[in-house]
């Protein structure tokens, strides 16, 4: 049936679909190698990526996603975020309208607990106009492990430091005890107030670390909190040196 009789349009519509194949490969290089290789890095990333549209349904997602949310290629495309494990709807859920968002979020996988740094960023087209949302999830399990352990051994540093300067006190106060026992078996002779003075020095220095003992940390300290026992220490002691001789 042709309003021209005689005349087939199928050569005409042959070459009029042609040409708009060939203006679709040159104008959005269709058989570009750029789509393949973009397809092939993203699919191989060791991180977990999925995409989602504007509605919250599943629309790409590669190998690492698959084997991290139980995702099945043929089944998943297409499904709600509900098809997802309970432990990670939650954060699909609340990202949606969001804005480019991150956070932190734990989960079982394969029977181990893993953490990740969830980061979540809006698709736009050429227009500027969203038209889905990525998300890419880095596994950090091993970064915060080795955190936990800096921790603990700066812990550990800590309270060792805590104990060095607790045993140094008790063996300066054992000095200190020494010398007073000399210089009371001295009374009136010159070698009494030097062994008085050394004894002083000794008590100054404890002073100094049962500060740093009883300090909450071992970094610095106030030095009104040992100055001022310091000097009464001092005042006392000069006030009752007169009486012992």
């Amino acid at each position: 049936i042709t309003p021209i009789k005689g005349y087939s349009f199928a050569p005409t519509a042959t070459i009029v679909t042609g040409l708009a194949c060939l203006w679709a490969l040159f104008r959005f290089r269709l058989f570009s190698v750029a789509p393949v290789a973009r397809s092939t890095v993203v699919d191989n990333l060791a991180d977990p990526v999925l995409v989602l549209d504007t509605r919250g349904h599943i629309i790409d997602f590669n190998a690492a996603a698959a084997g991290v949310f139980s995702l099945d290629q043929k089944k998943s495309i297409g499904a709600t975020v509900s098809a997802l494990p309970s432990e990670w709807r939650d954060l699909f859920g609340r990202a949606v309208d969001a804005e480019n968002s991150r956070e932190e979020i734990s989960a079982d996988i394969n029977g181990s607990r893993r953490v990740f740094d969830a980061s979540s960023s809006h698709i736009l087209d050429s227009l500027g106009r969203k038209v889905g949302r990525l998300y890419v999830l880095h596994d950090i399990t091993e970064l915060r492990e080795a955190e936990t352990a800096v921790k603990r051994l700066l812990s550990e540093k800590e309270l060792l430091l805590v104990e060095v300067h607790h045993r140094i006190k008790n063996n300066m106060s054992v000095i200190s005890s020494i010398l007073s026992l000399h210089a009371d078996s001295l009374r009136g002779t010159p070698g009494r107030d030097a062994l008085l003075d050394a004894r002083s020095r000794v008590q100054s220095m404890m002073l100094l670390y049962d500060r740093l003992y009883r300090a909450s940390g071992t970094s610095e300290i106030s030095i009104l909190d040992y100055l001022s026992p310091l000097t009464d220490k001092i005042v006392n002691e000069a006030l009752a040196r007169p009486a012992d001789k």
